[in-house]
């Protein structure tokens, strides 16, 4: 009996905090349902939310079949992002030039639209895994780019004072300030990409 009565506020707590949520995405996937129902509007233009959870249902192995390949695509494009993303954010902490030659590039390719963009990457490395994972690529690429070399800037300058004072190496100051006052930025990097 106590366990229920502890499990009260805490089931009300829960709910309080994703209640509004659930209320608006419910008020909206009804309206959505009505307007498609009521508006005469062909299904293939705006099917119904209840006739697109029916096709799921019934097409869910083609779905489960295909959920591997695109979630293995993802993963691998973003890993690869992540990996040269850091090493380009090394490079352009050490080589300040190398800022900026290349920003310019980054952000002209950030105005880009996707949609523009995937059929030129199509159209050049054909249909395989490796324009989706350069798509992907390309996408997270940049958030974390910016967030490194901000996050290597952020180093209290105190801090790679002191060090070099003691005869560290540029190298060092980095991997003992640069480096670990980047994180809070790499993660905030990482939750954007």
């Amino acid at each position: 009996m106590s366990q229920s009565f502890s499990a009260a506020p805490r089931i009300a707590a829960l709910f309080a905090k994703i209640g509004p949520a659930l209320l608006s995405v419910g008020t909206l996937v009804l309206a959505w349902e009505l307007y498609a129902r009521i508006s005469g509007i062909s299904p293939t233009t705006l099917p119904a939310p209840s006739r697109i959870l029916a096709q799921a249902i019934q097409q869910r192995q083609a779905l489960f079949d295909n959920t591997v390949p695109t979630t293995s695509a993802t993963l691998v494009g973003f890993a690869c992002s992540l990996v040269v993303a850091f090493l380009l954010s090394v490079l352009i902490d050490f080589f300040k030039p190398l800022r900026r030659a290349l920003f310019p590039v980054f952000i002209i390719s950030q105005t880009l639209p996707l949609v523009a963009i995937a059929p030129l990457v199509i159209l050049w490395f054909g249909f395989g895994l490796t324009p989706k994972i350069m798509l992907v690529a390309l996408v997270t690429f940049f958030p974390m780019l910016v967030a490194l070399v901000q996050g290597y800037e952020s180093t209290d300058r105190d801090i790679s004072a002191l060090l070099s004072s003691m005869g560290a190496s540029r190298m060092r100051i980095f991997l003992l300030a640069r480096l670990p006052s980047s994180l809070p930025y790499f993660f905030a990097g990482l939750r954007i990409s």
